[in-house]
């Protein structure tokens, strides 16, 4: 039998009771019982035998120094959609700390007394939030008009304290989000709590090589090009990039994989678009919305302008002929699958009926992703 004091309560335990001055460096995750609070659980260490594509590794080198020579907490946000790599490299890093000596704290659940709890552990430690907004709910994304409460309560301010760095100990929080306006607005912007902010991207054309290079058979490598041209139509992340690598390495081709993965476009696009004619004159369109690739509406249209802003001509294509010029970076249409209508023209319309369309081109407009602010 063991007894354990604490204050004046005396606990009794079985003889298996082990007693520490540290926590011992293991992973953990934090769990509730509603009669004592919180605890902690030991689990198995994270195992990540993936390769890190991209500059994951330096990035991760650049918190572990950090982390060294801060005289505080460290906060470190992961954010990006899923599959892109924010769990790999989380995990990747706390196989460093654990190597290193200390402990990891996984935290997948918002319990009452959380913050007191973690910020009671006197020591270096992790503490790893996975999906953090769907954790820790805020008002806006958790209110509805009709909830019966004035007030929906802001799960993740009551961590502020816990994240300035005035509890006990120096620790580590890395929080990983998809969903970066869900986040409190003082989590944003406020290095004292979160110095680092890393953003995951898709992988890039060279990445996406890299990666089939790597996953795929030798005899199948001369997939890899439709890959990478597909990837500038539907985003891959790499759950999508170990799918399609699976398939070719059964041995059929890139379109019958394609075909039958869950994998879609379920996007439209703004495009900038630039009709060029044979004698050099152009017309433009720019941040038009519409999705190239789909195959139940075959033709679509747009109206386009001059540099004056005049409405020139109408142009309906056939987006069957669609063909990705990867070394511009555009999609072309060729003139035979264009149809120019000057029927509600204006100005100008008889000098370009009068010439001959070369193609019609459509260049994505990268989204502005406001918490992009480097």
């Amino acid at each position: 039998m063991k007894v354990i004091q604490s204050g004046e309560r005396y606990d009794l335990y079985g003889s298996g009771v082990m007693t520490y001055d540290t926590l011992p460096p293991k992973t953990y995750t934090v769990e509730f019982d509603p009669r004592s609070g919180c605890f902690l659980k030991e689990r198995s260490n994270f195992k990540s035998e993936e390769k890190a594509y991209g500059p994951h590794e330096q990035k991760i080198e650049k918190v572990m120094n950090t982390f060294d020579r801060v005289p505080r907490s460290l906060g470190v946000i992961l954010s990006g959609d899923k599959g892109i790599g924010k769990t790999m490299f989380a995990k990747k890093l706390c196989q460093k700390c654990i190597a290193k000596g200390l402990p990891v704290l996984l935290v997948d659940e918002c319990y009452p007394r959380l913050s007191q709890f973690i910020g009671e552990i006197d020591r270096e430690c992790v503490i790893l939030f996975d999906e953090f907004e769907k954790m820790f709910k805020t008002p806006c994304n958790d209110y509805e008009e009709d909830d019966e409460d004035d007030e929906c309560e802001d799960e993740q301010a009551k961590l502020l304290s816990l994240f300035d760095g005035t509890s006990e100990g120096k620790k580590l929080f890395v929080v990983t989000c998809n969903e970066i306006e869900n986040l409190n607005d003082c989590f944003i912007n406020r290095p004292g709590r979160f110095h680092y902010h890393f953003r995951f991207e898709y992988p890039t054309d060279d990445e996406i090589k890299a990666y089939m290079s790597d996953k795929l058979e030798v005899p199948y490598h001369g997939e890899i090009p439709k890959v990478v041209s597909f990837s500038k139509r539907v985003k891959l992340n790499y759950d999508c990039l170990r799918a399609i690598a699976f398939e070719l390495n059964s041995g059929i081709g890139f379109e019958e994989a394609i075909a039958d993965l869950n994998i879609l476009n379920t996007e439209e696009y703004d495009y900038n678009i630039t009709l060029y004619f044979e004698d050099g004159t152009t017309l433009y369109e720019t941040r038009y919305r519409v999705d190239l690739y789909n195959q139940n509406v075959p033709f679509g249209w747009v109206e386009l302008y001059n540099a004056a802003g005049e409405k020139i001509v109408y142009v309906r294509f056939n987006k069957t002929m669609a063909m990705y010029d990867v070394t511009k970076d555009v999609i072309v249409i060729p003139a035979k699958g264009l149809f120019l209508d000057y029927s509600e023209s204006e100005g100008e319309s008889i000098t370009y009926e009068k010439n001959t369309p070369q193609k019609l081109t459509f260049s994505i407009c990268k989204p502005k992703n406001p918490h992009y602010f480097v």
